[in-house]
């Protein structure tokens, strides 16, 4: 997860403004997600802090406090999951919105080339019946 994060941050932040008629939401996107991935990079630095403390002790002292579950691996274990399952759905959107306007992209170049298809046709036919027309030159 600790190599993941720097990744999902270089291509996710930079795409959290999402195209949306009102900057307000966009605006708020954007900070929900980067609130959500800040949270996430906190719980996993303090996963790392607390694993080497934890290793750092005797292993008597280890045993023992495994035994009482003073640690508590297991909150913070889930705490992370539910974080990063939260930064998964903000990618998600993200990923469905630069779909659409890629999409939309597309659909649009589409339109231009059948237009200009169309057009070049036309313009093909009208040549041809010039042609036909201009058999004979103009005489006075």
């Amino acid at each position: 997860m600790i190599c993941r994060l720097p990744i999902m941050e270089d291509l996710y932040r930079s795409n959290a403004k999402l195209s949306s008629n009102n900057p307000l939401y966009s605006d708020s996107f954007q900070q929900e997600f980067e609130e959500s991935l800040t949270k996430l990079y906190s719980l996993a630095l303090e996963f790392q802090a607390r694993a080497l403390c934890y290793l750092k002790k005797v292993w008597v002292a280890q045993v023992l406090r495994d035994m009482a579950k003073r640690d508590e691996w297991g909150g913070l274990q889930e705490d992370i999951e539910k974080s990063e399952e939260s930064v998964k759905k903000f990618m998600y959107l993200i990923d469905a919105s630069q779909t659409k306007k890629r999409l939309e992209e597309i659909q649009t170049l589409q339109e231009k080339d059948i237009q200009w298809r169309m057009t070049s046709a036309q313009d093909e036919r009208v040549d041809k019946c010039l042609k036909k027309l201009d058999i004979c030159p103009y005489r006075e």
